[in-house]
């Protein structure tokens, strides 16, 4: 009851598309300044007549004050976990591939890591996974509450919500400074909506790409793309790679143009896929010649991921995890899908899934997911005001931490 009474307004505006809004209940006409308001739909992926409100609300209340960028790059994020884990006592593992989420009674208990015959650990509290719905589900599927559709998410999850869209990540370095190559710390968004003098129009654009793939991209400027320069971000970058500059090139991508090569290992799709991929960094690379000229022939170095690579390294193509519809948001057994696995007692949510699409929602989902595990419940949040954040700025300040690269 609490919920559809204080949740009235969330279901009203996740209920209803982005289009629906800004067309009917804003009254937008102008379609200029239409496409300009839904300028971020490419932050999580879907048609503006398909997704939610909510999450392009999210997106531009985001950003309004501007954005933050870590200084020293995000490995500073990686390291800041790492260090926390090991000083509580505990291990980071890598190339440990998870198999099976180990349930026992009824209860998580831990993990099989796949090896020379499986190496199980097992969990003092609770096990916490942060690799999306799906992935967890597949992770359950030898345990009894999986087999006997204890899951009340689950249902929902495989019928009524689709995976989020896949990209073309393409990573370049350059030689060269911010100031040298008339560079941008500010995000890039090309959108080529509009055809001569017609009106802008994002969905024939997006039909247009995902029918067309690479075909679209002719002269580097048919495709839209995201474009970046982490180097112009951190203030950092030019004292550990002094002269040299980074930018990162992203546009969609549908998973079924590379389906010929789905059952082939990484690094072993052959010639006929290599090329393909190298296409798609010469259009993508152009596109950034175009915007930025004095990049021309200052290319050091050049990569380019597909859908296949979010496969191998995610274990799903969706980069943004689950799609963000309506489903998404206000289908009944969605509802249910939070921190708690409360048909696997000790199994916890922690990512995208859990809360919005990207790594926004990711983040925002690891303090949900803490307070779960702390119990924090009705009466902290909603009586006494309390989350983990404030009670945080509440303890003691900490002693200085240890410096990473020296320990």
């Amino acid at each position: 009851l609490f919920n559809r009474l204080a949740g009235a307004s969330f279901a009203k505006y996740a209920g209803a598309t982005v289009e629906h809004v800004i067309r009917e209940v804003c009254g937008i006409r102008d379609d200029l300044l239409y496409a300009t308001l839904l300028g971020q739909f490419g932050n999580y992926g879907m048609v503006p007549s398909k997704a939610s409100f909510f999450i392009h609300a999210g997106i531009v209340s985001h950003y309004l004050d501007g954005a933050y960028y870590p200084v020293g790059s995000p490995n500073k994020i990686t390291e800041a976990l790492i260090a926390c884990v090991e000083a509580a006592g505990g291990r980071v593992l890598v190339k440990a591939k998870v198999s099976d989420i180990l349930v026992e009674r009824g209860r998580a208990v831990g993990v099989r890591v796949e090896g020379k015959g499986g190496v199980e650990v097992r969990a003092a509290g609770g096990v916490i996974s942060s690799i999306g719905a799906r992935g967890v589900l597949k992770l359950l599927e030898s345990s009894d509450a999986e087999s006997a559709g204890k899951i009340p998410w689950a249902k929902c999850v495989r019928e009524d919500v689709s995976d989020g869209i896949s990209h073309m990540s393409c990573f370049v370095g350059l030689d060269g400074t911010t100031e040298s190559l008339d560079l941008r710390s500010s995000n890039q968004w090309v959108l080529p909506a509009c055809q001569g003098n017609e009106a802008p129009d994002l969905e024939r654009m997006c039909e247009q790409y995902y029918k067309g793939g690479i075909d679209t991209l002719s002269d580097g400027s048919g495709t839209m793309f995201f474009m970046g320069f982490p180097s112009a971000k951190d203030p950092l970058s030019q004292e550990k790679h002094p002269g040299k500059s980074t930018c990162v090139i992203i546009s969609e991508a549908q998973r079924e143009w590379f389906e010929a090569w789905k059952d082939a290992k990484s690094g072993r799709r052959g010639a006929e896929y290599n090329d393909l991929k190298e296409k798609w960094k010469a259009k993508m690379i152009e596109c950034m010649h175009k915007l930025f000229p004095k990049t021309r022939g200052r290319v050091l170095f050049s990569e380019i991921g597909s859908p296949l690579s979010n496969e191998h390294y995610l274990g799903r193509a969706a980069s943004y995890g689950l799609e963000p519809s309506q489903a998404r948001f206000t289908a009944s057994g969605m509802a249910a899908l939070r921190p708690a696995v409360s048909a696997v007692p000790g199994l916890f949510l922690a990512g995208q899934d859990v809360a919005t699409a990207g790594w926004a929602g990711a983040l925002s989902s690891g303090m949900m997911t803490a307070m779960a595990v702390l119990g924090y419940g009705f009466l902290d949040l909603v009586v006494f005001k309390r989350n983990l954040i404030g009670d945080l700025m509440h303890l003691p300040p900490l002693e200085a931490p240890v410096d990473v690269s020296e320990s």
